[in-house]
């Protein structure tokens, strides 16, 4: 094992890297030292609020953002194989990707966020309604104050760098815009719903909307204001596909981060080195956990619903605006290229939604069968699930007040114990979910239903009917 104290990145015997992400092999090359320094201030702050956090597949928290960065030039060279494009790497996405959670697991805005799901356990009250808005103002006042808080470090940080010149100028319209995405990446924190944060995110929004108050929170004007856009005018398409995209990375990354990342010999090797080494130990901690933990078949199933909740927000995104942001392919080539990593992307998370439908529904049968009459429950719900589709498909199309999608908006905001107990609880009603997310696939997959021509700007793609900012239930003969 070499440790190379200048880049401060750690490589073991087995060709695994840790340390400071922008000096990992894999990191984009074609950048200048001020845009570095801002790269390596992003990293440290995101390895600070997150130290002694590991994942449930072992190692640090930035293994989730290395898994997302390497996702980014994965798609960037397919994009330039599928279509010829140059799709350049920018330090808006970089930093972006490095910070998006910060203020998701910022500790004030977890509290707050845990008396939020308190509140929405106790029902739909009047009195409850009053005190959730109440948590929702707190958050968004703490979300303020981090979003500034980091984007006057940032802007502090680029000044010493680069003597305040022109360099200057546009690192800190980098920044403004990355910190932006960031906003929006996690607004989920103060939206009632994960579906709410996600189809806004995927609509475009005027700058007027923004400056009322309508939407996103004070962070978003000031970006609109950097940016020059007129008071009547939607943002920036390259604005909007950027953070669309960003998020299908997010959530290709926690698709994937389901398996052991390390085997025990791995394991134990970047556990002694992270003990010995003290400037990793700076970076992270002294409790990170290298040796996967169980991850519940109910995590893994919320992690599919919100799969298909952004997948059915960015086919509709698709429908919407690609046709429009096709047509920009000329003036405005950054948009473009987000819309051709958003197509890219959109396929890889389909394949991952794929086979988590298919490991729970292995998962759940396995329990099943464990009971006296597990196989005889098998075969009625695979029979009853096929003749529901049969009798009438579109049960699975829309938002029925029953199934996978109404069901994962309950779960979605519950706690990890919660999750384990109704994992070993509800087991018929789960393998009933798995079976649903199954036949929803295919209408994802549908090739008469989902159609995209790039060149001829056209969008033709499968929506939930139902799933809004709302989960309106849809009454199907």
């Amino acid at each position: 094992m070499q440790g190379d104290l200048e880049t401060r990145v750690l490589r073991t015997s087995f060709g695994y890297e840790i340390g400071r992400i922008a000096s990992m092999s894999f990191f984009p090359s074609g950048f200048g030292a001020a845009e570095i320094a801002l790269i390596d201030h992003s990293d440290v702050v995101a390895k600070e609020v997150h130290r002694d956090e590991s994942r449930y597949m072992g190692g640090p928290y930035d293994e989730h953002i290395k898994d997302m960065l390497i996702l980014y030039e994965e798609i960037r060279a397919a994009v330039g194989q599928e279509y010829g494009f140059r799709f350049q790497a920018r330090i808006r996405d970089l930093v972006s990707i490095i910070l998006h959670d910060v203020v998701e697991d910022d500790r004030g805005i977890n509290e707050f966020r845990d008396r939020l799901r308190a509140i929405k356990s106790n029902g739909s009250s009047a009195e409850s309604q009053v005190i959730g808005s109440f948590v929702i103002g707190m958050i968004k006042g703490q979300r303020e104050k981090i979003v500034n808080r980091l984007h006057s470090e940032m802007l502090g940080s680029i000044q010493s760098l680069s003597g305040g010149g022109k360099d200057a100028s546009g690192l800190s319209l980098e920044a403004a815009i990355a910190l932006g995405a960031v906003d929006w990446l996690t607004r989920h924190t103060e939206d009632r719903e994960y579906y709410q944060s996600v189809y806004h995110l995927c609509r475009m929004h005027k700058k007027g909307d923004y400056i009322k108050g309508l939407r996103g929170g004070h962070f978003q004007k000031e970006v609109m204001n950097l940016l020059g856009v007129a008071p009547e005018s939607f943002e920036p398409t390259d604005y909007f596909t950027m953070r669309v995209f960003l998020k299908l990375l997010d959530r290709i990354a926690l698709a994937r981060e389901r398996k052991p990342r390390f085997g025990d010999e791995e394991a134990r090797e970047l556990e002694q080195a992270c003990q010995q080494n003290e400037w990793l130990k700076d970076m992270y901690g002294e409790n990170v956990k290298f040796r996967a933990e169980n991850m519940p078949g109910l995590y893994v199933m919320k992690l599919l619903y919100r799969s298909y909740i952004v997948l059915n927000n960015v086919n509709l995104a698709l429908n919407e605006y690609g046709s429009r942001i096709a047509g920009e392919r000329e003036r405005n080539p950054a948009a473009y290229a987000y819309l051709l990593g958003i197509i890219e992307a959109r396929k890889l998370l389909i394949k991952e939604n794929q086979k988590m439908a298919e490991e729970l529904k292995q998962r759940y049968e396995t329990a099943l069968r464990e009971d006296a009459l597990g196989e005889g429950k098998v075969c009625y719900i695979r029979d009853e699930t096929d003749a529901t589709e049969k009798a009438n498909p579109a049960q699975f199309e829309v938002i029925t007040g029953r199934g996978p999608i109404s069901r994962g908006a309950r779960y979605d905001s519950m706690p990890r114990r919660m999750l384990e107990d109704m994992d070993k609880t509800e087991i018929e009603e789960n393998y009933k979910d798995a079976m649903g997310f199954k036949k929803l696939q295919q209408r994802f997959l549908d090739p008469a239903r989902n159609y995209i021509d790039v060149s001829s700007g056209v969008f033709r793609l499968f929506g939930i009917d139902g799933l809004t900012d709302k989960l309106s239930v849809v009454t199907t003969k």
